[in-house]
């Protein structure tokens, strides 16, 4: 939960770090949702992490044990830097050396192909916390219960899906759609 938990419009989420339309999203919403709403008070953001794939998962993962003040930060930095880390990662995974990876070493590989470790590194994850992170088998299971919860409990359709006030804005996928739903809710 971002912002303030008693703001009038409750706004949820469910996003994924390797969706092209969460980032695309992302670049044109959160600065002046952050700016407009989130900083005013009058609008909370809950993230929900609809994991899509091992990559999403790692990074998905190392974002979660960042100290909740950077939280936003890194997401948008991720997502601002989506193709570039994203192509290292395949890069460095489709190869027969990592498919012959221990399971409980290919979250390391994928940490170091996608840059990861220098990118959690410069917001004060050090390499240490970040491979304690990656291990933690209480934060997998959290991750992976978040991840259920979104495609089978809740049965979204894809990323990013929008929640005002609890209901699925299943069309909004810009700024400029949101927004009015969010003027709206605060009347």
């Amino acid at each position: 939960m971002i912002g303030n938990p008693a703001a009038r419009v409750k706004l949820v989420e469910y996003l994924s770090l390797t969706c092209p339309h969460c980032a695309a999203f992302s670049a044109e919403a959160m600065g002046p949702l952050q700016r407009d709403y989130i900083a005013k008070g009058t609008v909370s953001l809950e993230i929900r992490h609809a994991v899509r794939d091992p990559l999403d998962f790692v990074a998905s993962l190392l974002l979660r044990c960042e100290v909740p003040n950077t939280y936003l930060g890194s997401i948008e930095a991720l997502f601002a830097t989506q193709d570039d880390w994203f192509y290292r990662a395949q890069e460095g995974t489709s190869t027969p050396e990592f498919e012959a990876l221990a399971p409980d070493r290919k979250m390391g590989a994928i940490i170091k192909a996608a840059g990861f470790d220098g990118f959690f590194a410069k917001r004060g994850l050090s390499t240490k916390a970040q491979a304690a992170c990656s291990a933690s088998k209480a934060g997998q299971d959290q991750l992976a219960r978040m991840a259920s919860n979104s495609w089978d409990r809740d049965k979204i359709p894809g990323t990013p899906l929008i929640l005002v006030n609890g209901v699925r804005k299943e069309e909004v996928k810009e700024w400029g759609q949101l927004e009015p739903l969010l003027k709206a809710a605060l009347q």
